[in-house]
């Protein structure tokens, strides 16, 4: 089945009751007004502390991994405007590579 404009599919487990709920959303067919509701009935639903969000030990590990690089001065950090430029540069590059590479074919 082929969707048409921005349509997102919600998989929602109800924790207390283990039931799984599947939802269907055409972005594209609500109003601003039903789009806000939707953002903030998402956000409503987010759990309220980091202990709902539990880690698979290798999430674990890697966010501390990234915690002592930053702490020990070994991970640069940039502003937002600096972010943006860089991944802006790597999506150029990419789109660039891509595009050579089917000129070969």
């Amino acid at each position: 089945m082929r969707r048409s404009g921005f349509e997102i599919a919600v998989e929602y487990l109800k924790r207390r009751k283990g039931v799984a709920v599947t939802i269907t959303i055409d972005i594209d067919s609500l109003t601003v007004a039903e789009r806000l509701d939707l953002i903030e009935k998402l956000w409503e639903g987010m759990p309220d502390s980091p202990e709902d969000f539990p880690l698979t030990p290798e999430q674990a590990a890697e966010l501390d991994r990234r915690v002592d690089a930053l702490e020990g001065g070994q991970s640069p950090l940039s502003d937002w405007k600096g972010a943006k430029t860089r991944i802006l540069s790597r999506l150029h590059d990419r789109h660039y590579d891509n595009s050579r590479s089917s000129d070969l074919v």
